[in-house]
């Protein structure tokens, strides 16, 4: 139903609120947590936050509310999050002693203490407002609400809390897993090669990778000696890691199309797998506004970005039920609503809207849905 409110001038202001799938997060979340590692409890923790709006966001002066203080750790002033990029924020002396010399370094070091069963962890900002909040084990056993929906389950030692979710119920946005702080456009995914009779390769043999959407996966190939690997028509030496292994890395682009493939080795052996097909996209844009005089058409001047994120093409539709007549615009003409358009894997586009009011239409406020769908 559309909201209409009277107005005493000459223009009418149709605010377009945007209905899309998957859904946006509205402000910056908790992303990962790590509160039981396996090296040092005091180092080894840390909590990773990300941005997943169109803008960066200053979270200068923002508390880190934990079961011991509900002010454990304050961001310092003027930091800032790039859109679409990552924080993290770890105890003292992570860059030393954190459980994976790979692992990226923090972005701010400061004493903090996670509580390892029945605890949890919220972000407030400056003006102590909470934007997200955190909680793993019995809700009875956690203080000062540190979580939202129901908690999530405890993770054991050496394994993290993922978001993979937004739902605002922390037991199903999160998951139990290895930990990622490799950085943010690689996630590790481990292939082991060996030149014995009783070959990786071939026990890896119909063996399938899954991407991980909009990130790149990082194969590791390992074997017993120095040789060479090609895939994707990159060929790698394989170099010594230690006293009988070898190693050398390849970069699966997200969007890499899914299907059969092979990485040949010089002694003339090959790995076969598969990369699975997977199907996932976002949209950034504000609400979309216009001021419009009766009788004619308005064009908005923000856009929607629509991100493919998976590795298939995606064919795009959208939908209304306003009263009113809307157009989008992808290059140079504007396109019904009944016109799909095609967004090909990793690619990227930008819509503009138009909207034409009837001139018989009573001054007014007036709030429409768009539904953008993906098959």
């Amino acid at each position: 139903m559309n909201k209409i409110s009277i107005m005493n001038n000459k223009k009418i202001l149709l605010i377009i609120c945007l209905l899309i799938f998957p859904k946006l997060v509205s402000a910056v979340e908790i992303h990962q947590i790590y509160y039981d590692p396996v090296n040092s409890e005091s180092g080894g923790e840390a909590v990773e936050f990300f941005n997943p709006h169109p803008f960066d966001v200053d979270i200068g002066g923002w508390i880190i509310a934990t079961e011991s203080s509900m002010q454990d750790a304050i961001i310092p002033a003027n930091t800032t999050i790039k859109s679409n990029d990552y924080y993290l924020l770890a105890d003292n002396r992570w860059d030393e002693r954190k459980d994976d010399s790979n692992w990226r370094n923090a972005d701010f070091m400061t004493p903090i203490t996670l509580n390892n069963v029945d605890s949890g962890v919220a972000l407030f900002n400056s003006s102590n407002q909470l934007i997200d909040a955190v909680g793993w084990g019995a809700v009875e056993g956690i203080n000062n609400n540190l979580f939202s929906g129901t908690p999530t389950n405890d993770a054991s030692q050496g394994f993290a809390l993922l978001r993979i979710n937004n739902t605002g119920d922390n037991s199903n946005d999160f998951i139990i897993t290895e930990p990622d702080f490799y950085g943010n456009n690689i996630v590790q995914t481990e292939i082991n090669i060996t030149n014995s009779v009783q070959s990786n390769a071939y026990l890896l043999e119909g063996g399938s990778i899954i991407p991980n959407a909009g990130s790149n996966t990082t194969i590791h190939v390992r074997a017993g000696k120095s040789m060479s690997a090609t895939f994707l028509d990159i060929t790698k030496t394989l170099t010594k890691i230690d006293n009988s292994t070898y190693e050398t890395r390849f970069f699966i682009p997200y969007y890499q199309a899914p299907g059969n493939y092979s990485i040949y080795f010089s002694d003339n052996t090959e790995l076969q797998f598969e990369i699975k097909e997977i199907v996932s996209y976002k949209v950034i844009a504000d609400k979309i506004k216009f001021n419009v005089i009766p009788g004619t058409s308005s064009i908005s001047s923000n856009k929607i970005k629509i991100l493919n994120k998976g590795n298939v093409n995606l064919l795009f539709n959208l939908e209304t039920e306003s009263m009113f007549n809307f157009q989008y615009k992808l290059e140079d003409d504007f396109l019904t609503f009944e016109d799909s358009f095609e967004l090909g894997a990793g690619k990227q586009q930008e819509l503009s809207l138009k909207v034409e009011i009837p001139e018989n239409t009573d001054l007014g406020s007036y709030e429409d849905l768009i539904v953008l769908r993906a098959e």
